[in-house]
């Protein structure tokens, strides 16, 4: 899978300090701040970028605090770019690794600073503590399989998408025993990022700490394979793309076929399904800060990774 090389669908990314016209409550104090990243995600795929996209969290995060119109990723690779985004630091500075060892990361400054500190994946391979990322975190759960000694472990290490995919092929099965059952049939579809995995761990995070605090999401709905809920696909398109198309689509794309216009419109709209329901899910933690009574002392700090890639360079994903 080719990483995305277009700088200008690289990064987006909010904060709650003040724009043009700074706020009366501007000089508030800041106790937390939220960093949220998301996989892939194209800076031209949310509504601060694009008024025609359908993401109104991201959009009311824009409208109160600063979009920066040229972010770079330092990478269009997830391992390439994350070294800089969590210890302000090139990828490769201290070993031949792909990751954070050795080096000073944020969150073992802040909590060496006595700021707690949590940070939740969903199931990136890439982010684990095979390569150093927990360092730092009083709580940190990566969602993925244990990374150990095994040749499997080692595998998904290099590989963070093989259980996505594998929730994906899985999903008409899922979905049959969840109507079977009387649960909701989008459950499977949700599941498969471990998008609530995430949101809860974050809610609980908020719920049970109290001071100051740093709290690091990284989301996967916009990584393929893009697996949105039906209802996220309504909302984005004037029609459905059913489970046997969106099953038909990446597999193309896995097998290196070749993809047509239909397919490529059917992967876009897949992607912009899934923004949507990073969007939501956003949306929900921001909710828990206001539960929690410190959503006027935290700092929201949205970026993605790197961006996705549609052929504009002749690759996808």
């Amino acid at each position: 899978m080719a990483p995305d090389t277009s700088p200008s669908d690289e990064t987006v990314s909010d904060s709650s300090a003040p724009t043009q016209s700074p706020p009366a409550d501007a000089e508030r104090e800041v106790s937390n701040v939220v960093l949220v990243t998301i996989d892939s995600l194209r800076a031209d795929a949310v509504a601060p970028y694009d008024a025609d996209r359908i993401s109104p969290v991201l959009a009311d995060l824009a409208d109160d605090g600063t979009v920066f119109d040229r972010a770079f990723a330092t990478g269009n690779w997830t391992p390439f770019s994350f070294p800089s985004v969590l210890a302000s630091e090139p990828v490769f500075a201290r070993n031949g690794d792909i990751g954070v060892t050795d080096s000073r990361t944020l969150a073992s400054v802040l909590s060496e600073a006595g700021i707690a500190t949590g940070g939740f994946n969903a199931a990136n391979g890439f982010l684990t503590s095979h390569w150093g990322y927990p360092e730092g975190f009083d709580e940190f759960e990566p969602f993925v399989t244990s990374v150990g000694s095994s040749r499997y472990s080692r595998y998904l290490a290099a590989h963070p998408t093989v259980e996505a995919w594998i929730q994906l092929f899985a999903s008409p099965f899922r979905r049959l025993g969840s109507k079977l059952r009387g649960e909701s049939d989008e459950r499977p579809f949700l599941d498969a990022s471990r998008m609530f995995d995430v949101e809860d761990a974050a809610t609980e995070f908020i719920d049970e700490t109290d001071g100051p605090f740093f709290l690091w999401t990284h989301y996967m709905d916009t990584h393929t394979p893009y697996v949105p809920a039906p209802r996220y696909i309504r909302e984005v398109s004037d029609g459905l793309v059913g489970t046997h198309r969106m099953l038909h689509a990446h597999t193309r794309t896995s097998l290196g076929l070749e993809v047509g216009e239909r397919t490529l419109r059917e992967l876009r709209t897949l992607y912009q399904a899934t923004v949507k329901q990073v969007d939501d899910s956003v949306g929900r933690v921001l909710d828990a800060l206001e539960a929690a009574g410190v959503a006027d002392e935290t700092a929201i700090v949205v970026a993605g990774d790197h961006g996705e890639e549609f052929q504009e360079h002749g690759h996808l994903a």
